[in-house]
């Protein structure tokens, strides 16, 4: 159940991140409520069957720092997106930059690159659920298509919901690759037949 639920809280959390970014860029009308409760639905269920795991341990033990990464790992993404999906006071619609100019425009290269890189994130997260889930996959090496320097988008000076939005995404980049290890290992051990 800790598998199922972890892999139902990456994926939710990845799907509330896209729709968070997206609404901290203006490029959603409205709030992402919906899948917001859904990832907040899953970190709960994941919660529960946590500590049902702690509590009464089958014959499949985990790595005892193994656990503890990945469950983090999810709760750092869901709210992550929720802090981005609490943005909306600094809207590009809502405020202009520092200059008074009117918010960028939906070709801005650096918006784009933004959108890009929680596109990506979010892939990632469904694929680790996907290794997570049964049948599995394989567990992806790194987050796909980015790097750190795809989010140094230059002077943002003026333009706080960019540099928000750049901030969250960065950190979790940082924390991205370090589950990778964890996933394959809580994906080869769900795969082993319990009598070995």
């Amino acid at each position: 159940m800790v598998g199922d639920d972890l892999a139902d809280a990456f994926r939710t959390g990845g799907a509330y991140l896209s729709q968070a970014v997206d609404w901290a860029l203006g490029e959603r009308a409205v709030a992402p409520d919906t899948t917001g409760a859904a990832a907040v639905t899953a970190g709960i269920r994941l919660d529960d069957a946590l500590r049902g795991y702690l509590a009464e341990q089958g014959s499949k033990r985990m790595n005892r720092d193994d656990l503890p990464r990945l469950v983090l790992s999810s709760m750092q993404l869901r709210l992550t997106a929720h802090t981005l999906a609490g943005l909306h006071h600094i809207r590009p619609h809502a405020m202009p930059n520092a200059r008074g100019d009117p918010p960028a425009r939906q070709d801005d290269p650096a918006r784009a690159a933004l959108r890009g890189a929680a596109a990506a994130l979010a892939a990632f997260y469904g694929q680790v659920a996907a290794a997570l889930a049964r049948p599995g996959g394989p567990v992806p090496a790194a987050p796909p298509g980015i790097t750190a320097d795809a989010l140094a988008l230059g002077p943002v000076a003026g333009r706080p919901h960019l540099m928000w939005v750049r901030e969250h995404l960065y950190h979790l980049l940082g924390n991205a690759g370090t589950i990778t290890g964890p996933a394959g290992r809580l994906a080869e051990l769900r795969h082993t037949p319990w009598w070995r």
